[in-house]
């Protein structure tokens, strides 16, 4: 793997990766040390990369939550009669922006969502007779 013709971001992106192979890694690692940045240098990389990446496995916010689990059945029909439904529309959003935490965790509180109201239909089904 060649290290020197990629840029310093792309050099840090590649130390920070968890999910690359050790030794991939500490040959980034290596060749950073070599290129021997200073400080300025090194804090702008750094800044970057947290502005990359910050929202990245950040939580599903509360309104989210409520909405979701309050109201799961939402459609978009007053915009258009043939549209996906809000959750999908939302769900689709944070996938694309890379929000895979946000992501799963809306899908989750969907399914909650769900099931409180099958039980709360049964229920009323049930104790209406």
């Amino acid at each position: 793997m060649d290290l020197i013709n990629i840029t310093n971001q792309q050099l840090y992106e590649i130390m920070q990766n968890i999910k690359l192979d050790k030794a991939i890694r500490e040959k980034a690692s290596k060749e950073f040390l070599i290129r021997k940045l200073d400080k300025a240098e090194m804090t702008m990389i750094t800044l970057d990369y947290q502005d990359k990446y910050k929202h990245v496995n950040d939580v599903l916010e509360m309104k989210y939550r409520i909405l979701v689990i309050v109201l799961p059945f939402i459609p978009l029909y007053w915009f258009d009669p043939f549209s996906m439904s809000f959750k999908s529309v939302l769900a689709g959003h944070f996938l694309s922006k890379g929000y895979n935490r946000k992501w799963r965790e809306y899908w989750i509180f969907s399914m909650i969502g769900y099931i409180i109201w099958t039980i709360i239909i049964i229920a009323l089904y049930k104790y209406s007779k």
